[in-house]
């Protein structure tokens, strides 16, 4: 039996949910049918929209500081051999990881990617992409997050880490813009 974000109570059930979710004791077709039952979020969250990520197909499906989901589709991000381009792998990771971390940033502060690294294992013709953001560490300056990337079957396609500097706001371009929560 799968636990949809909806019936859980607390963000540490939903955390416990998604560990479990994406475990290696939960079948990859299970895992496959829990992601496609995530609800889209995106519209709760204007300040997501009108960036490369929602251009490209992006959707928010859990939001929270230390375990993050969205999903991006394959349908016009395939390289020129018909599957998935690698470096979607990197935007979505990297965008599922700063969102994260943004949410976990102090009032007035904002997260700034610094790294991304990601390992493609399996090539993906369809569907959708998931990415799994578990933060692995926080300081007062940084927050890295371990990143796994499914396909819609559970299957891992890539996987990676991305850290971030958390600045505050004021000493940002978003800063310069008037850009905030």
């Amino acid at each position: 039996m799968t636990t949809s974000p909806a019936t859980t109570n607390s963000a540490e059930e939903l955390r416990e949910t998604i560990d479990r979710m994406t475990s290696s004791c939960v079948s990859d077709a299970e895992r496959g049918e829990w992601f496609q039952s995530l609800p889209d979020r995106s519209s709760e969250f204007p300040w997501a929209e009108g960036n490369v990520a929602t251009d490209l197909g992006l959707r928010i499906h859990v939001i929270d500081a230390e375990r993050m989901i969205c999903s991006m589709p394959v349908a016009g991000n395939e390289q020129h051999m018909g599957i998935l381009h690698g470096g979607i792998n990197a935007v979505l990771g990297e965008t599922t990881g700063s969102f994260a971390a943004w949410v976990g940033a102090p009032e007035g502060w904002t997260a700034l990617g610094l790294d991304i690294a990601m390992h493609h294992h399996r090539g993906v013709a369809e569907g959708r992409i998931w990415c799994v953001a578990r933060r692995v560490s926080l300081t007062r300056s940084f927050a890295s997050y371990q990143l796994c990337v499914y396909r819609d079957d559970g299957v891992v396609t890539s996987s990676g880490q991305h850290t971030c500097a958390l600045r505050p706001i004021a000493a940002t371009a978003e800063g310069a813009r008037g850009t905030s929560r």
